[in-house]
Order: structure tokens, then sequence, then C-alpha cells
């Protein structure tokens, strides 16, 4: 399918899964508002699940490159980006649940406290990331590796011979299309129904269908790194 190793059956089942939960999102907060807030609330099912998503992607990723240095197959010097991958996502996974501060009643340092706009030991919520008052926006930034990393990266690996070269000179971790539709269905609730009708739980739950794809392509990278499969599609 466009040049990966994925079936076309793969890829719509992924597509149909994430429009469905995308789906489900626009009924939620049009129909059930409290099952939407509810989901986006601190320390509820959504957030969680996506700490939880991202953490196991992350060490899936980091596992996998083990499994190559174990056997033989790379250097870690040819490893640094799915390196830097998987410890993107566990990062991203300990922002979400603040590290465990809250499960752990852990107080935050008065100087952190003095410059995060939630008192958290986070740095996603530093001042300078606020995307009201900082100079960096944090939802920015995702959006934009989101944007880079699960639609234009894969797609253009499969349909670009420069872009698939390239990645491959690199060892860039590309994920297969299949996981392309939790990226684009959860920026595009950003941009519509965000935009359309604000309320506070749409990035919350925007970030849900993200870290979704994230896992889905943590798991293929590391099925793929067990059967000693090509690490794309």
């Amino acid at each position: 399918m466009f040049g990966t190793n994925e079936s076309t059956r793969t890829v719509l089942t992924g597509t149909a899964a994430a429009f469905a939960l995308w789906v489900l999102l626009v009924f939620f907060h049009y129909f059930l508002p409290g099952v939407y807030g509810w989901l986006a609330s601190e320390d509820k099912l959504g957030e969680n699940l996506t700490a939880l998503f991202y953490a196991i992607c992350g060490v899936l990723v980091l596992w996998s490159m083990g499994l190559r240095l174990k056997r033989g197959e790379t250097t870690f010097a040819h490893e640094i980006f799915p390196f830097l991958v998987g410890l993107f996502c566990i990062f991203v996974g300990g922002e979400e649940i603040s590290w465990g501060q809250r499960l752990f009643h852990i107080a935050t340092p008065e100087t952190i406290a003095q410059n995060n706009v939630q008192g958290e030991l986070t740095l996603h919520n530093m001042a300078w990331f606020d995307r009201h008052a900082g100079k960096l926006n944090q939802h920015t930034i995702l959006n934009l590796i989101a944007l880079s990393f699960g639609v234009l990266v894969p797609v253009g690996y499969a349909l670009i011979g420069w872009a698939r070269r390239l990645a491959d000179f690199f060892n860039f971790p590309v994920m297969g299309l299949s996981c392309v539709g939790w990226f684009f269905f959860g920026l595009l609730h950003g941009q519509t129904v965000a935009k359309i009708d604000p309320h506070w739980a749409h990035t919350e739950n925007k970030e849900l269908v993200l870290s979704i794809g994230f896992l889905c392509f943590g798991i293929g990278y590391f099925r793929r790194t067990r059967a000693g499969r090509k690490l794309v599609g």
C-alpha cells in the first residue's frame, strides 16, 4: 500500500477506527458534555490513558532499540532518532500526570511553583510555555510534532522517493499509514470543533487521540523489531 508493507485493509481499518473515535468525541461534546468534560479532567480516564499510551510507546521504542543493539544489527549512533522519539514519548507521558506528583502527594518547590501556571512539577506548564503569556506555545509545539511525525513524514515516506531514502539513511522511525488517521483526526478536532465551539476539554481529548496514534506506532515498531522485519509500514 503506497510503498509500505501494510495492506490496504490494515490502513483502512486504522483510519476507520480513528474516525469512529473522533465522531464519538464530537457526539459526547454536543450531547453528553458531562462525559466529554470528565474524560478531560485531571486524574480521570482520558488523562491517565493519554499518559499510559505515551509511556508504553516510549518504552517499546527504546526496547526495540535495545534488541537491535543486543543482536548487533546497529550502533547507538545509528539509533539516535529512535532514542529521541522514545525519550520524547516517556517525557510527554510523565508530564501528562505531573510525574505522579498528585498520586504520591509531592509538594512543588516554591521556585518552580512561582513560574508554573498550574503550580506543578511540569515543564510544559512553565510560564514561558503558557499559551496566553508564554513565548513558546506548548499546544502549537505538540500540533507541529503531530503534524510532521504523524502525518507528513509517513505520507511523504510512502509517496516520495527522496523522502524515503533520506529517512532510511538517518534511520528515522517512520510510522505506518495505518497510524496516520489518529493524528489527522486528532488535529482535525482541534481545528474544527475546538474552533467552532470552544470548550476547555478540547485540548485534552485531542491529546488522547494523538496518544493512541503513538501507541499504535510503538506496538508496530516493536513487533517488527521482534520479527526482524523492516521498521516502516
